[in-house]
């Protein structure tokens, strides 16, 4: 997969290298900002989002979902619109996307996604079970009914 990951990247013009260092990274929810150029050791959904952003054209946008989806920095992008660097925001949580990751291409988006699996790159639209958790396996649940909206910035 990693390998995958890092055609990936590098066809779409992401920092490969650095992005790719993020996968297998502790998931810490409330984590810090990371303004680490080189990544941090954890993060939590919207960090990664965060640092994401800051580290790949320099703006910094505001820490949590709720604080993302606030601002004026981001406009709402169509699913038939969907470019690599998107945020796409998913569930909800008390009127808010209750989770947040970043669209890779190739039907393929990395997310801060769970404390016992951190960092992880995943496909869209499937299932996929990343490993034992709690006597079973941790599924991933990302399918078109769960995508909240897809936010680009302005």
């Amino acid at each position: 997969m990693k390998k995958y990951l890092l055609l990936v990247m590098l066809l779409t013009g992401l920092n490969a290298s650095v992005l790719e260092d993020q996968v297998g990274k502790k998931y810490v929810w409330g984590a810090k900002p990371c303004k680490n150029l080189n990544g941090c050791s954890s993060y939590d959904c919207s960090a990664l989002v965060q640092w994401n952003i800051l580290t790949t054209v320099g703006k910094t946008v505001p820490r949590t979902i709720k604080g993302m989806v606030d601002s004026n920095l981001f406009r709402v992008i169509k699913i038939k619109d969907l470019q690599v660097g998107d945020v796409l925001l998913w569930g909800v949580r008390k009127g808010y996307p209750s989770h947040a990751s970043i669209y890779l291409g190739s039907g393929l988006h990395i997310s801060a996604e769970h404390p016992d699996f951190g960092v992880v790159v995943v496909k869209l639209w499937k299932h996929q079970r990343l490993g034992k958790w709690r006597g079973g396996y941790y599924v991933t649940h990302y399918n078109k009914n769960d995508l909240n909206r897809i936010l680009r910035l302005k």
